[in-house]
């Protein structure tokens, strides 16, 4: 909540584990609805994603818009680098934002 305190259009980029297929993206805009649960998981920070959006919906700390881009992950285990079908995703993801169309 700290990072985006402060500014009106937050991106945050995340990789999630839904049961799609590896490389699926998913976009949800956090300020009209809550994230979905199905992507709550886990995480190593020990708080997820969803947690702290939510939390942030709570205290009324979210910034006018919040957008998550979410890429279904394929391989979750420790030290392993992504496959190349995240990989592609992950770069699909970024030359939109190269492209100014998101």
């Amino acid at each position: 909540m700290n990072a985006w305190a402060g500014y009106d259009r937050v991106v945050v980029i995340d990789v999630c584990r839904s049961g799609a297929p590896t490389g699926t993206i998913f976009t949800f805009p956090a300020q009209e609805r809550p994230l979905p649960a199905s992507l709550s998981s886990q995480s190593t920070h020990g708080f997820g994603l969803v947690h702290a959006v939510e939390m942030a919906r709570a205290l009324g700390r979210l910034p006018k818009e919040l957008t998550v881009y979410a890429v279904e992950g394929g391989n979750f285990t420790l030290g392993e680098p992504p496959s190349a079908i995240m990989r592609q995703a992950a770069g699909d993801l970024m030359q939109k934002f190269a492209q100014r169309s998101f």
